[in-house]
């Protein structure tokens, strides 16, 4: 909850914009103007270029510049300047701390920006903010962000003008449709004065860019919390047990000496309710404190910060929580084993005999006596598992809970890590190039192919579109590739790719269905491409990267003929001799410098394997809490079994004591409780296995589901498996050592006594 209330804090003291337009250059008269349409609250001009820079190691990677009046004064979409000035001169810039961490850069040094000429600028760092707006684009592939002042566009061979308006709304800030509402009211005031609206974004002031993420990183805590809680019953009762079975004789004397049934349940009940409260004077603030640092070192990696938050946060609903489940848990899980320990009726009392050790054979039992291969001992060991079938049982469970939890991490990270490659379409791609300009593309192939590291060189056309959602207009980013290519093996979940004869057809990704749920394949969109507004029917749906954005496939003839550019292209996809991430990462900036030397403009150059990388690092915070919590929860289990391992020697004192009259020492007592408490880790490993796959299920869909909308592929993983197998047993061997250890202190004489 801390996470969820401090990341909306985070954004909404930015003061987003709930309205984001780009559109063709305007100044202040335009905005003198627009400030009067119906529900604007305010408005502000910036220009917005999506450039490249060129970091110590000579490559060139994309980095975009936001030209802006004033920082300090700025209204809308605040950055907070954490570091350095807060007035931008010329040639000055301000960069986002993500890059400057990632890039090892300080206030004094410089950065240098590559125009589209190819002509570098260099610009002087003198501050460093933090941006609670920032997209998904910035957060997840750290694109840089930089500002800069409108003075210093002029060194970039831009026009003093912004190119994207920014606005706040009066009416609703949190309702999207009255946000659209005046987004179309703009949009009308852009095209009455003759400009050209590119697109279009509308933002409610209560969800930021991560919301999907935080969403079900608190719905995969909420659950797993739950299982914790159950598991952590099922040690409760096992520990009423085991106090119980001891104090059998005091219960018998103390309904001897008048005590009646009703008084001892509320007696035993109290102690559970005092454990609780004991308990909750640790947890209360180990728990806020854990969770303080827990969610710091996750709003770090999801660009928010925690405001006003003390060493020990105060969260009264959380406390409350807290005590609340402190007594109710306790209570309810020693219900029934004082219930049924205070059936001791005075004769069993008296009758000197209070363990009971005689239980109702089973046929299974009669089968276990049968079984071939099996000594003397170890009969014995299998035996005294399965004698106390309902105690084994909440043992086992306990155990295989935080087992299958512990492998289901397993299988999500790796269906998380699928989903992420079919979303970037992979098919043996290493290398994305862009250019800054449409290139012929037999001439760019026949360069490229002759590199002696590159395989195979395709070209991609790229388009931006129009597309009318009904609420507001919005870019769809048109990928082109060839009907054969080679370089995109797309996983469709639904229809078909593209064949030959195929006219204006499109394949679109699953955020079309978010804004139209009737959409299928079959159906007719319109697009307006190139200036022109057509009908394109929809014959396949696919994956996305988990953005909001919209994207859509045409073949590359369609698209080199519907934009009249036969022949050209400025993005091509490559592929290298050697795949491995170390040999794109150092052919980048080689091209680069190849290609500059050849004459051509480079616009990006960017390794596919590292992009779909620095995605899975930061799903990766998922998995990990998830995972500690599984362990947590395995812990939990194995703390369980020690106890049932304790009440299984106390039942079997007199068992214990004749193996010691016929000759049995230490290591022979050691022994069977080690081979009791292994058996017991094996069964639970085999329930572990199976619950897994409906565990998987709920975990994948809570993490999937949320952030890309979809369920995603179902993977095993095997490394879950044998981990999970190995820890088992060391949890099983560590929670026999203590019963066993005490089993081995139990001589003749202290048995007689006993009996």
């Amino acid at each position: 909850q801390l996470i969820l209330i401090e990341t909306h804090e985070s954004f909404e003291s930015a003061n987003p914009a709930n309205i984001k337009i780009q559109l063709m250059d305007f100044g202040e008269e335009f905005l003198d103007s627009a400030i009067k349409s119906e529900g604007v609250e305010a408005l502000e001009g910036r220009r917005i270029l999506n450039l490249s820079v060129i970091d110590k190691t000579e490559k060139s990677e994309p980095f975009q510049i936001i030209a802006i009046d004033s920082i300090e004064y700025s209204q809308i979409s605040q950055p907070k300047i954490i570091n350095g000035k807060h007035f931008v001169g010329k040639n000055e810039i301000i960069v986002a701390n993500e890059y400057m961490e990632e890039k090892n850069l300080t206030i004094g040094d410089t950065i240098l920006v590559e125009l589209s000429t190819g002509r570098v600028r260099e610009f002087l760092i003198v501050g460093v903010l933090e941006d609670w707006t920032l997209g998904i684009q910035q957060i997840f592939f750290n694109t840089g962000l930089g500002y800069i002042n409108m003075n210093s566009l002029a060194s970039l061979n831009e026009p003093y003008a912004y190119n994207t308006l920014l606005a706040t709304v009066s009416t609703d800030p949190f309702n999207k449709n009255a946000i659209a509402k005046v987004n179309d009211t703009l949009i009308d005031k852009i095209e009455s004065t003759g400009r050209i609206s590119f697109s279009s974004t509308i933002t409610e002031k209560d969800v930021p860019p991560l919301n999907s993420i935080i969403i079900s990183l608190i719905s995969m805590l909420s659950f797993l919390g739950i299982l914790i809680m159950l598991l952590s019953g099922f040690l409760i009762a096992n520990t009423m047990n085991s106090l119980l079975l001891q104090q059998a004789r005091q219960i018998g004397v103390m309904k001897l000496v008048g005590a009646k049934r009703q008084q001892i349940i509320h007696m035993y009940l109290s102690l559970s309710v005092i454990y609780g409260l004991l308990s909750m004077i640790i947890a209360i603030p180990a728990g806020l404190l854990g969770g303080r640092f827990a969610s710091k070192f996750i709003v770090d990696l999801i660009n928010s910060e925690l405001t006003d938050v003390g060493i020990i946060p105060w969260l009264p609903y959380v406390i409350i929580a807290q005590v609340v489940v402190a007594i109710l848990i306790p209570v309810l899980a020693s219900l029934m084993p004082v219930l049924r320990g205070t059936q001791t009726t005075v004769k069993k009392a008296l009758s000197g005999n209070l363990v009971t050790t005689e239980v109702e054979e089973s046929k299974f039992d009669h089968w276990l006596e049968t079984l071939p291969g099996m000594s003397g001992l170890n009969k014995i060991s299998v035996r005294n598992t399965f004698r106390r079938k309902g105690r084994l049982f909440s043992t086992i469970f306990a155990l295989a809970l935080g087992g299958a939890i512990f492998i289901g991490v397993f299988n999500t990270q790796g269906s998380l890590n699928a989903q992420l490659k079919n979303s970037a379409n992979l098919m043996g791609v290493d290398i994305n190039i862009n250019f800054t300009k449409e290139y012929n593309q037999k001439k760019i192939e026949e360069t490229l192919l002759s590199h002696p590291e590159i395989i195979h060189a395709e070209a991609w056309g790229t388009s931006i579109a129009f597309y009318d959602s009904g609420i507001q207009e919005e870019t769809v980013l048109i990928l082109a590739p060839m009907i054969e290519s080679r370089t995109i093996q797309p996983t469709l979940t639904s229809g078909r790719w593209f064949v030959e004869g195929d006219q204006r057809a499109i394949i679109i990704n699953e955020n079309f269905l978010k804004r139209d749920k009737n959409l299928q394949v079959g159906d007719v969109i319109f697009l307006d491409l190139d200036g022109k507004e057509k009908d394109w029917t929809i014959i396949g749906t696919t994956h996305f990267m988990g953005d909001d954005d919209l994207e859509a496939y045409i073949p590359m003839e369609t698209w080199e003929h519907e934009t009249k550019k036969s022949n050209q292209a400025s993005s091509y996809r490559l592929i290298l001799k050697n795949h491995s991430l170390e040999n794109q990462l150092e052919l980048e900036p080689l091209l680069y410098d190849w290609l500059e030397e050849s004459g051509f403009l480079v616009s990006s150059i960017t390794s596919v394997q590292n992009s779909v990388n620095n995605a899975i690092q930061m799903t990766d915070i998922i998995v990990w809490v998830m995972l500690l919590l599984a362990i947590l929860t395995a812990f939990v289990g194995s703390i369980g079994m020690t106890g049932t391992l304790g009440m299984n020697i106390l039942e079997r004192t007199s068992e214990i004591g004749i193996l010691r009259a016929i000759g049995g020492n230490n290591k022979v007592i050691s022994k069977l409780v080690m081979i009791e408490g292994i058996i017991i880790g094996a069964i639970s490993y085999l329930f572990s296995v199976v619950f897994s796959f409906p565990v998987t299920l709920v975990l994948k869909s809570m993490v999937i589901q949320s952030i890309f909308g979809t369920n995603g592929p179902f993977v095993v993983a095997w490394q879950g498996f044998v981990m999970w197998l190995g820890l088992v047993m060391i949890f099983s061997i560590i929670a026999s050592v203590v019963p066993a250890r005490n089993a081995t202190k139990l001589t003749i004489r202290e048995v007689l006594a006993y009996e």
